[in-house]
């Protein structure tokens, strides 16, 4: 008989932490650094809506975020000058407002600051490589060199985001990265954008941002003179 009430007992716990539990909550955990004083604001802000949705107040050099979530969204997160670039899923993420690139929580927002890392690594031995140039060379020589290292620079500025979106072509992660790349083009044209546009789903092309890129060009297609 008592091993029928334990059991009944243990299934009562069982099932009342299971209907606490919040399968459609997250948390963000962050730490900011040393001249951000308590009382001090981050805000959250949605990249698909534009807006700020959400913002907590800074304490011993830690802030919070908690809600619901029903599926993953890219957002922003700022204060002072500080920013870092997440997507916002079910879980827990921490992030380090002075170093937002090694947050750490779920697959996609860590997926993101590898792509992050391969473009500033790309963008950094492009410098030291125009830094290293040997002083014998003649201005002409070295100009010609700088333009070798620039047009090498943005084609792999160009082929990291591509390669990422074979990989995610239609979810939030390739809409954040097609938004960087295109928002990262020297000069952005329609005919790059759309042909861009057919490495990626329909999810990503309704992405607030990405949206508003497709009808900029679409009313210049529409009012250019022929």
């Amino acid at each position: 008989m008592r091993i029928f009430e334990s059991f009944v007992v243990l299934a009562c716990i069982t099932l009342s932490v299971a209907c606490n539990r919040n399968e459609n909550g997250y948390t963000i955990k962050g730490v900011v650094p040393a001249g951000v004083e308590d009382g001090e604001i981050v805000y959250m802000t949605d990249h698909h809506e534009g807006i700020v949705v959400n913002s907590a107040v800074v304490s011993r050099n830690q802030f919070v975020f908690k809600g619901d979530i029903d599926s993953a969204k890219a957002i922003m997160l700022s204060i002072q000058d500080l920013h870092a670039d997440l997507i916002l899923d079910k879980g827990t993420l921490t992030v380090d407002m002075s170093d937002p690139y090694n947050a750490k929580g779920n697959p996609l927002t860590e997926k993101m600051n590898e792509f992050y890392a391969k473009c500033e690594d790309a963008i950094l031995r492009a410098k030291n490589r125009i830094f290293e140039m040997d002083d014998s060379l003649s201005d002409e020589e070295k100009d010609q060199m700088q333009e070798t290292i620039f047009d090498e620079l943005l084609s792999q500025l160009d082929e990291i985001p591509a390669h990422y979106l074979r990989e995610h072509p239609n979810d939030i992660l390739g809409a954040m990265i097609f938004y960087i790349w295109m928002q990262n083009q020297m000069e952005l044209s329609a005919d790059f954008f759309h042909e861009a546009s057919r490495l990626v789903g329909e999810n990503v092309l309704k992405f607030g941002p990405i949206k508003q890129m497709s009808s900029y060009f679409d009313i210049i297609s529409e009012t250019a003179i022929d």
